[in-house]
């Protein structure tokens, strides 16, 4: 519940002792207190936690209370939380009217009444809590309303003293044809028939807590319904669910009829309604088909019909339903795994007792083996006539094949004589056919000092079936003519022919490849030898950037310290020259502290991983646009075309548009009428993201400048900036496998373009 959770109270005081006291005052178990200074950090609290209570203080540097309660009433997610002013100026009755205009629901003066001040905010507190938790209950009951309205079930709430229908939802329309209202205040007993009666009445006397039963009701129209009750006692108020299972009941019915004549069948026997869907499955059409019985009740005919045969077979089912019976009819079905059978099919019409239309009986008998062997046969005969002419034809095709192969190709018998050798032979090892044929391979291509292992592995494949450099790639030096030697390429297969084993080379010269493996291996070792000194002068880089910017933080924070206690102490010392160098001496701090901060952003980017998932850019951009709102007004005229969701790290793209957009916003602003427009576009298979502005643009003479790290076009009087801003931005995109660019002319604008690789 609300009332017994942790409570927010939001204290705004530009003095850190008005808040000290006011927590003492209020504090208590169950309360949490949060501190704001000003008016931009109680906006930035209220934006993005939850606070019960605002104390806020009217009178403040820069915004005043008025202010801030004004902005926090124009959100919709803050506007109820309730406002309590504290000012000094008691006797100012426009400000107490001033409070209340701006939403403040009461209103304190100091120094404050400690009881006062306890009781008004226990008092606004217990108010407020209270409200949500209706508001939430509420929304609770409109979500259970809408659930049992909707629910398929009849649901309702019957008093068991008459069974009186009380409550009543929807579902009575779909299941029994009454509304509602017709059935409110009748008695459950009218609809069952006389043995349901009796039943239900036992059941009523007995008064167990949870109990559960089956009854036949009557529907609007007196057709018989079969209902599953399920029912909650409670002091003799039945809280009740029903279930129509009618057709279960039926398909209990037909399968109980038919289950002792088909059970055992090897033919597929089952049964459809008029809807088509199956109601009974036996065994044998688990054999055929192999859907389960529990698969295929959830089916209907055409999951097992070829697509190209529905039409066909819907005439079919019109003609039995029609009165036709069908005895002995080919066609063809589809299995489970896909497979098209022939099926021999008998179909004939089921009625009930009261000769109703129930169902379509099927006989199916898998007769796809016998066809098969039909057509076999008539194939084989033809194949035979074929044979003689393609032996011809596949023998000159292995000779032309032979002779243009690219590779050489040697055959030799088991005694190691070379008994064939094509072209590709002879130009690679010099010596034509009719020289080598008849020579034994060891005295010719094969180098001396490998002839007698070669002999010796020949005889122990002949002997064993085993050979070491047998059906696999392998390199070996190779012997030519001319006695030079060359780097191959070999692979061998051995085949047996009337007997005997015959071995077929295929040989290819691989110097040259060889060499350039050599040069790309040395390259590749340069390059990964390159890679890993880039990787570890940038380890470097990043290291000393992030010692520079943390090193310089603690002479910049005493530089702004001491500045603000000169601000604090002596201002009324100084004349306006000293304040003006002061404030220069802060302002230069300040801007300090923002590049070291962008410098360290800009340094972690190189570490961090990449987390991709997809985003919704339009949600993203419009929660962009309000913080920048919220920041610091604009006058800019902001529009969002339609964007397509992008894949990317969603923290990473926000820094993106973010900078972007505010870039845009930025060098804007002195236009007579600001505009800033954001969309993308497909181009060439690739969306293209744009944020465009028509600010004081740049020459596109300097663009390669734009994303360097401090590199700017403009000076700081003219727009303020660090110059990291778009580094960062460049080195997010390229980080996502992106790319981006910029457009411009002076005084026309820019339009800054990035893409993002689609997932």
């Amino acid at each position: 519940m609300l009332l017994n959770r942790k409570v927010n109270i939001l204290i705004v005081d530009d003095r850190a002792g008005n808040i000290l006291v006011l927590e003492q005052l209020l504090s208590m178990p169950g309360r949490g207190f949060i501190r704001a200074a000003n008016g931009k950090e109680a906006l930035k609290v209220v934006l993005n936690k939850d606070v019960d209570l605002i104390i806020l203080d009217v009178q403040m540097p820069g915004m005043d209370g008025f202010e801030v309660a004004q902005m926090i009433k124009t959100n919709k997610r803050t506007r109820d939380v309730p406002i309590i002013f504290v000012s000094a100026e008691k006797t100012e009755r426009q400000f107490v009217m001033k409070g209340y205009e701006e939403g403040g629901i009461d209103y304190l003066y100091k120094p404050l009444d400690p009881e006062i001040t306890k009781a008004r905010v226990d008092v606004l507190l217990q108010l407020y809590l209270q409200k949500k938790e209706l508001i939430e209950k509420n929304i609770y009951l409109e979500k259970y309303a809408l659930l049992i309205n909707n629910s398929a079930d009849l649901i309702c709430i019957i008093n068991a003293d008459g069974l009186r229908f009380e409550e009543i939802n929807n579902a009575a329309t779909d299941v029994l044809g009454y509304s509602t209202n017709e059935m409110k205040g009748t008695s459950l007993e009218y609809y069952l028939p006389e043995e349901d009666r009796v039943k239900v009445k036992k059941l009523c006397k007995e008064n167990h807590e949870k109990f559960s039963f089956e009854t036949r009701v009557y529907n609007k129209a007196r057709e018989i319904k079969w209902l599953n009750w399920n029912i909650v006692n409670k002091n003799r108020w039945w809280f009740a669910n029903a279930r129509d299972i009618t057709d279960i009941k039926e398909v209990e019915e037909i399968k109980n009829y038919l289950a002792t004549v088909v059970k055992q069948s090897n033919e597929a026997i089952y049964l459809h309604n008029p809807d088509g869907r199956i109601i009974s499955w036996n065994k044998g059409a688990e054999r055929i088909y192999g859907f389960s019985e529990g698969e295929a009740l959830n089916m209907k005919i055409w999951n097992i019909v070829p697509e190209y045969l529905l039409a066909e077979t819907q005439e079919v089912v019109n003609d039995v339903f029609g009165g036709a019976e069908i005895q002995s009819l080919q066609t063809k079905r589809i299995t489970k795994r896909g497979k098209i059978i022939d099926v021999l099919f008998s179909a004939s019409v089921m009625v009930d007792a009261n000769n109703n239309l129930k169902s379509i009986a099927i006989t199916e008998i898998d007769i796809t083996e016998q066809k098969q062997a039909d057509e076999k046969i008539k194939q084989l005969n033809a194949d035979l006539q074929k044979n003689l002419l393609q032996l011809k034809e596949r023998e000159e095709q292995v000779q032309t094949i032979f002779r243009n192969a690219p590779d050489a190709v040697i055959v030799i018998d088991e005694d190691g004589k070379i008994v064939n050798w094509n072209p590709k032979a002879e130009s690679i090892f010099g010596w034509t056919s009719d020289e080598i044929i008849g020579s034994f391979l060891h005295e010719t291509i094969i180098p001396e000092r490998f002839r007698a292992a070669h002999e010796t592995g020949l005889k122990h494949f002949l002997k064993t079936g085993e050979g070491p450099v047998l059906n696999k790639p392998v390199e070996l030096p190779a012997h030519r003519k001319d006695n030079t030697e060359f780097t191959a390429g070999i692979s061998i297969s051995p085949t047996i022919v009337k007997g005997k084993y015959y071995f077929i080379g295929f040989i290819s010269d691989i110097t040259y490849r060889k060499v350039a493996e050599a040069e790309i291996k040395q390259k590749n070792e340069l390059l990964e030898n390159a890679v890993t000194q880039l990787n570890q002068v940038n380890k470097e880089l990043e290291s000393f950037s992030y010692s520079v910017s943390h090193d310089l933080r603690a002479p910049l924070r005493a530089l702004s310290g001491f500045s603000q206690i000169l601000e604090e102490g002596f201002t009324n010392l100084m004349n306006d020259e000293a304040r003006r160098l002061l404030n220069k001496i802060q302002h230069n701090a300040q801007r300090m502290g923002t590049l070291i901060d962008d410098l360290l952003a800009f340094s972690k980017l190189g570490k961090r991983e990449v987390q991709k998932s997809l985003v919704n850019l339009e949600e993203m951009i419009k929660e962009i646009l309000a913080d920048t709102e919220s920041n610091a007004r604009h006058l800019s005229t902001i529009t969002v075309n339609q964007l397509p969701a992008a894949y990317a790290d969603p923290s990473l793209l926000r820094q993106v548009l973010t900078n972007l957009i505010s870039n845009a916003i930025k060098y804007s602003s002195k236009s007579v009428s600001p505009q800033v427009i954001i969309g993308a576009f497909d181009e060439n298979n690739e969306c293209i993201y744009y944020v465009q502005d028509n600010g004081v643009g740049f020459s596109m003479e300097y663009a390669n400048k734009l994303f360097g790290v401090f590199q700017r076009l403009h000076s700081n009087d003219e727009f303020e900036g660090t110059g990291v801003g778009l580094a960062i931005v460049q080195r997010i995109v390229t980080k996502h496998g992106g790319r981006i660019w910029a457009e411009g002319e002076p005084g026309a604008g820019a339009t800054f373009y990035f893409t993002l690789p689609r997932p």
